[in-house]
């Protein structure tokens, strides 16, 4: 399982238990939600679903078998560095390798992100051969 600290997964249920249901909200098995009650309007929220208890069941199911994303430091031929996901190693390898003076090479893939001079934080860093 994706290793989500204990403060994520609080935050993650709180922000469920405090989310406001949509207006169309309709759920199934028989469940009947009345919006109006003594003349004004009830807004539901995650409450209305689940204690505490079974939200935080309910995220702990969602972040399990969740795919890392993980990442590379890449340079270009003018020496500016990217953060760069795995998944699109081959096709950044692919651009890095164009020549400076080909137009092509003008265009960084949308999928890099440049971080030259930016600072960086990681969250349980592997170094990979």
């Amino acid at each position: 399982m994706t290793k989500l600290t204990e403060d994520q997964i609080k935050h993650m249920v709180s922000r469920f238990l405090g989310w406001s249901l949509p207006e169309d909200f309709r759920p199934d098995g028989g469940i009947i939600f009345s919006h109006t009650s003594g003349g004004h309007t009830n807004k539901p929220t995650g409450t209305n679903l689940f204690d505490g208890g079974q939200a935080q069941a309910m995220v702990l199911h969602m972040a399990a078998g969740m795919p890392e994303d993980r990442y590379f430091i890449g340079a270009d031929c003018s020496g500016h560095t990217y953060l760069v996901p795995m998944s699109k190693r081959q096709q950044w390898y692919e651009w890095a390798d164009i020549p400076e003076e080909d137009e092509r090479a003008w265009e960084v893939p949308d999928f890099a992100k440049r971080i030259d001079g930016g600072r960086l934080t990681f969250a349980a860093p592997r170094i990979e051969p």
